[in-house]
Parts: C-alpha cells; structure tokens; sequence
C-alpha cells in the first residue's frame, strides 16, 4: 500500500501543552505556516466549550508525509495528529469561521504568518482575481494604453493587487494590448475617410 505524499498538513496548536517557545520553534521550521487567531470561544454540539486552541497550516516546498510532518510537529506539540488538507483555502477561511456564521467569528487581524505565507493572498478567490482583471480592461480602454510595458510599470508603480494579476494574465493582456491596439488604428482610419456618416439617400420614384 502506499503512502499519501502532499505539500500541506494541519493540525491544532494547545497553549497549556505546548512548550514555552513553541512559536519561536514553529518559526525555526523556516516552513511557510498560518495560525489561526486563537479559538477560546468554540464548544461541542452539547454547549459545553472546547479546548482554547489554534489551527495550524503547514505549507511544503515538497510533498511529505504524514508520518514525516508529525515529527517535525511533535517536539513543538507532542501527541496532537497531523492531518492532510486538501482544500488550503477552505482551511483558511475556517480560521475565521468566514462560512460558519453560526460560529463566533473570530478576526482575522489575529492571524499570524510564518515563513513567507500570507493568509490574505489565500484567501482571494478566482472571481477576486477576475473582478480585478475587469478593472484592468476597464482601465486599458479608458485610457488607451495598448502597450503592456506601459501597463506593467504603471500597475508596478501604482497599484500592487493589480501588479500581480498582470503578472499572472501576460498572454491574455499582451494580446489584449495587440488586438485594441489594431482596433484603435482601424476605427482612426474610418474617422479619417469618413469623417461624417453618409445620409440615407431617398429613394427614386419613376
């Protein structure tokens, strides 16, 4: 039988069992992490409270195992399982309890990142990435930038969130800049021939 490999894991952090420096050796992992704010106010199904507890993501450059990451885990916080995550946004937003909203919904200034992660780039979505796409174009048209040098050194310089989607959309938007580029010529030689619509002429009775 072979054993499940992937690049992220979770598992739950308990203050009163952790060691002391458990984020400083968390930190020492140099692994990209997430922690949830601190969960002090979930209960059981019976309305008694949980355990006060963090939700940890362990994100790896390789695929592990489970047996591999809970070694790595058990010196910060023995004796607490290590799980596959198969779905890292849904984790992300469960941080917060974003769709749980029977939930106490905890803030997400709390969160903390290790490692280079960044749990608000997470939780963008595809359709965050379209909407801002949308704008781009909105914003090429509007001001008749057809050059994608042009386009990258404003968003550079300008606007961070649009940077990177640009960064990740550069076949679409080149052609984009190519194609409104020919578009913008063709409608110019059509104003310069014919600068007024030719009238209807009316029609000839014999």
């Amino acid at each position: 039988m072979s054993v499940t490999r992937t690049r992220n894991f979770t598992t739950l952090i308990y203050p009163d069992s952790a060691i002391t420096n458990w984020r400083e050796a968390l930190s020492e992992l140099c692994v990209p992490a997430i922690l949830s704010p601190l969960h002090d106010k979930d209960t059981n199904a019976d309305g008694t409270p949980k355990k006060p507890h963090y939700h940890l993501l362990l994100m790896f450059a390789g695929v592990k195992t489970v047996a591999q990451v809970q070694g790595l885990i058990n010196p910060i916080n023995a004796g607490v399982k290590v799980e596959l995550v198969s779905n890292v946004q849904s984790l992300a937003r469960y941080f917060i309890h974003k769709d749980n909203p029977e939930k106490y919904q905890y803030n997400p200034s709390e969160i903390e990142n290790f490692g280079g992660a960044d749990w608000s780039e997470i939780m963008k979505t595809s359709r965050d990435r379209y909407d801002t796409l949308e704008k781009i174009i909105e914003f090429m048209d509007e001001k008749k930038m057809f050059s994608y040098y042009d386009l990258v050194n404003y968003c550079r310089l300008n606007n961070r969130a649009w940077f990177e989607v640009v960064c990740d959309n550069t076949v679409l938007l080149k052609g984009l800049c190519q194609s409104g580029e020919w578009t913008q010529e063709q409608k110019e030689r059509r104003d310069v021939h014919y600068p007024n619509p030719v009238p209807n002429r009316p029609t000839q009775l014999y």
